[in-house]
C-alpha cells in the first residue's frame, strides 16, 4: 500500500525523525518514542534519503512493514 512518508514519520523541531507508528524496515522494528539524525540506519535504510518519498508497506498486526520507497518527483 502506498503512503507518504509524512502518514509513517514526522519531522520534529529539532531536525529529527519520529515514527508515528510501529514500523518494520528489514527485520528492525521500532515505533513511536524513537527519534534519530540524519545518517542514523535502520536495517541498512537511511530515512533522511527518503523523506520527500512515498513508502511501500503493508500493516500487519498493527505494525507497518516497509517494503521499498517511491522516487516522487
Amino acid at each position: 500500500m502506498r503512503r507518504p512518508f509524512t502518514y509513517l514519520f514526522r519531522q520534529n523541531d529539532n531536525d529529527t525523525l519520529a515514527p508515528i507508528r510501529p514500523v518494520n524496515i528489514n527485520g528492525i522494528v521500532f515505533g513511536p518514542g524513537v527519534s534519530f539524525g540524519p545518517g542514523v540506519v535502520f536495517g541498512g535504510v537511511n530515512l533522511f534519503d527518503f523523506g520527500q518519498n512515498d513508502i511501500e508497506a503493508d500493516e500487519i498486526n498493527g505494525v507497518w512493514i516497509i517494503r521499498g520507497f517511491y522516487r516522487n518527483p
